[in-house]
This record gives structure tokens, sequence and C-alpha cells, in this order.
């Protein structure tokens, strides 16, 4: 599989994706909403059987599956209010893609699991000191169960690594595990769509050095004939040495409406607010869309 994003307001059109957020523009050298690498989505090969699946290469991590694909947050990622709780404390296990080799097992009775080893995001898992980041190393585990109305995940992530240019003085680069685990879930009640994450890490750092991330987000979805109402809050903390350096609260609302079995029209609209950055941080943005599928 090769996936290849494509940004509408780039010259180069495949050679860039659109990012989720910034304003979709690009002229006067000015390139807001473009993303900053071409390999942006997954570009792996893979077999599959009775055995299960098997992929090697470059895609998404646990992390992202249960953060964002699974449908476990209600509302608009790319949009203030939605954008923070159920990916936090993505940057401590290397991120949403990686470099590496996912087994999936078959499903039994709802039950089934991914296992995943590798290294970083464009990073290879390398002895030399010399480098921006070595000796990577990627593990995770995420368990999943659906079965009628309810889905669920929990995701577990270690990534050890080390950075360069820090306390090398005696030539010593310090290795740091960071770890993260998720639990996702939604259930289908039928005149509405609940769903929640919960993330629970520290980014293995000694001491007073730790940081500890922790974030919950709850929404729902409400469908009135051709509308899906939805709605959406949580919030995101960073606790370091007993202070928090970061303390997000964030709330979303937005509705879709049907105008075809193809063609559906969105709102949405949301802040994300930081009470931990020297003062208060608050980020509000708001979105209006037509989504069209081939």
């Amino acid at each position: 599989m090769i996936e290849q994003g494509i940004s509408m307001t780039s010259s180069t059109l495949t050679n860039a994706r659109t990012a989720t957020s910034a304003p979709q523009v690009e002229a006067w050298g000015t390139s807001g909403g473009k993303s900053s690498t071409s390999l942006n989505r997954q570009s792996y090969v893979g077999l599959s059987g009775g055995f299960g699946e098997v992929r090697l290469g470059y895609q998404y991590t646990n992390l992202y599956e249960l953060s964002t694909l699974a449908g476990f947050n209600s509302g608009s990622e790319g949009t203030n209010g939605a954008d923070t709780a159920h990916t936090h404390g993505s940057t401590i296990v290397g991120g949403t893609r990686a470099n590496g080799v996912t087994y999936i097992t078959p499903t039994f009775n709802g039950f089934s699991a991914n296992l995943q080893y590798g290294a970083g995001t464009d990073q290879v898992t390398a002895e030399s000191s010399t480098l921006a980041q070595y000796k990577n190393e990627r593990t995770g585990v995420m368990l999943n169960y659906a079965n009628g109305p309810l889905t669920t995940k929990l995701a577990y992530t270690s990534y050890k690594n080390g950075t360069a240019g820090v306390n090398t003085a005696l030539g010593a680069i310090p290795v740091v595990t960071g770890k993260l685990t998720q639990l996702g879930a939604s259930y289908n009640f039928g005149p509405a769509i609940l769903a929640a994450t919960l993330n629970n890490g520290d980014d293995g750092a000694a001491g007073a050095d730790n940081a500890k991330y922790k974030s919950q987000q709850i929404g729902v979805k409400v469908p009135v004939g051709a509308f899906t109402l939805i709605a959406t809050t949580g919030k995101a903390d960073v606790t370091k040495n007993a202070v928090k350096t970061t303390d997000a609260k964030q709330t979303q609302f937005g509705v879709n409406y049907t105008l075809s079995k193809r063609t559906t029209a969105y709102a949405y609209m949301g802040n994300t607010k930081d009470n931990a950055t020297g003062g208060v941080d608050k980020k509000s943005s708001t979105i209006v869309g037509l989504l069209h599928s081939f």
C-alpha cells in the first residue's frame, strides 16, 4: 500500500498534503495549511490470511488507530475544541506514524490484537550517537473488542530514544523510555452514540524532570433526520515536578447535514483554553465545508 496526500492549495498538488489546520493558502512564499513532507500517509507491504495480517513499512501506530481512526473522537480533530485530548502524550512515544512491523491477529468472538515493533517516525534504530536521535525502539500492543453497539480498544506504547546534545559533556547521551496507556470506547444507544478516550503516560525522564501526561475526552453524536448533532468536551494535563505545565480544557459543537448518499455539509466551532502557559491561552476556530465521496 502507498498512500499519498493531496493539497489543492499547493502548486505541487501531490508532493504535499493539506494539514489539519491553518489557512489553506499558498501565495507570496507562504504555505499556511500545507504539510511539510510528502511522506505523510502510509507506505508498507503486507500479507494476510487465516493467520491474520502482517505489515512492514511506514504505517500508522496503535496510538493513531485508537485516538483518531476508531471514531472515539466525536468532533473534528482539525478544529479547536477536539484537537488535544485524544492524542495527548503522542510525542513522548514517537508520534502517530512510524517505520516498523505490525501483526494483527484474527478476530475471535469480537476480540483481536495489534502487535507493533519498530523505530521512530522517519528514523531508524541507529547506534551512532552523532545522530539527532538514536537507539529508537518502539513496542506496542492494542487489544480490540467489537460486538453489536459496543466498540472498545486498549493500547500500551513504549518508546525508548536518546537525543543528542543533552548532557553530552562527558560523551554520554541519556536514553529515556516514554510510556503511554490509552483506552477508547463507543456505544451506540440508537438515539445517540456516546464515545470517550482516556490517556495516561510519562516521558521517562528521571526525578524532577519527569513529565506526566493525563487526558480525558467524551462526546456524543445525535442523528436527527438528515442532521447529526455533535458535542464534545475534554481536558489534557502535563505535570512536572508537581507543577502543571499544561492545563488545557476543550469544548466543541458541530452539525453534519446529509445532502445525498455521497455528499455531506458540515459546520463545527470550538475552543481550547490552556491555563498553564504563563497566562490564559485561548484558541477558537470555526469551519464550514462540504464533503463528497467519489
